[in-house]
């Protein structure tokens, strides 16, 4: 329900904290290729849910550090959605 670009963006942010901004990059390109989707609006769910992200993260119990590499991840990850909004 609801819809599948918000799942893309969610996969989008979860890659590029295990495989950086190319792993992301590498899988948009990918479902891209693979669907009729137009991935168009994909910048505003990136947004969403990296912002979400930001705004709970400090609640997940993470380590320190690994908090701290997924913080830098999502503040980069948003501020490319907003650029590519702007």
């Amino acid at each position: 329900m609801g819809d599948p670009l918000s799942d893309v963006a969610c996969c989008r942010l979860e890659l590029r904290y295990l495989r950086g901004a190319s792993g992301s990059e590498a899988f948009t390109r990918a479902y891209a290729e693979s669907t009729s989707r137009d991935v168009g609006e994909l910048p505003i769910w990136d947004a969403y849910v990296s912002a979400a992200a930001l705004s709970s993260m400090s609640q997940w119990g993470l380590p320190a550090e690994r908090e701290a590499h997924m913080r830098r991840e999502a503040e980069a990850f948003l501020g490319e959605a907003i650029r590519k909004l702007t």
